[in-house]
């Protein structure tokens, strides 16, 4: 009876060890990592393309030139800032007896300045923009020369959209 008696112990013994070792392999471990990130501020502005060629074509007698308009293009915004704005202006060379008018549509919560005669200053076109991504907001060029206007064939003008406080 001793010698089962030593045997039940040992048989025992060894399921215990048996199961502890189990218990181990099968404990998880854990390992930790350090990140470092940060977000910097996003304002950016992209024109889907140019708009179509501007031809001023037709007149009511006694009266300016009708206005020439496009509305083909869009744009898009991103911005992760309050308080922005989208100003226009054209480049110099433009002819004082030609206007060139831009409207764009604002985006959620933003505010149109409405139809805006571009200069060669910085003139703003949609304010109040806070946090938001918009694709697809339509722009609309329109030229409208004056009866002093000479008449001249396919002319260049660059339009610069700017994004900021």
């Amino acid at each position: 009876m001793f010698i089962l008696n030593k045997l039940n112990l040992s048989i025992i013994f060894l399921f215990i060890v048996l199961l502890i070792q189990k218990l181990t392999l099968e404990s998880s471990t854990t390992a930790n990592a350090t990140l470092t990130y940060s977000v910097n501020t996003i304002s950016v502005v992209d024109i889907s393309a140019s708009p179509g060629p501007l031809d001023v074509t037709t007149a009511v007698p006694g009266q300016q030139p009708d206005m020439a308009i496009d509305s083909t293009t869009t744009y898009s915004i991103s911005s992760n800032m309050n308080g922005q704005r989208i100003t226009g202006r054209v480049n110099p060379g433009i002819p004082p007896d030609i206007h060139l008018c831009v409207t764009l549509t604002p985006p959620s919560g933003a505010t149109s300045a409405g139809l805006v005669e571009l200069t060669t200053s910085d003139q703003d076109l949609v304010t109040g923009i806070d946090c938001v991504s918009a694709t697809n907001l339509p722009i609309s060029y329109g030229i409208c020369p004056t009866t002093s206007a000479m008449p001249q064939g396919p002319t260049n003008v660059v339009v610069t959209y700017t994004i900021g406080p």
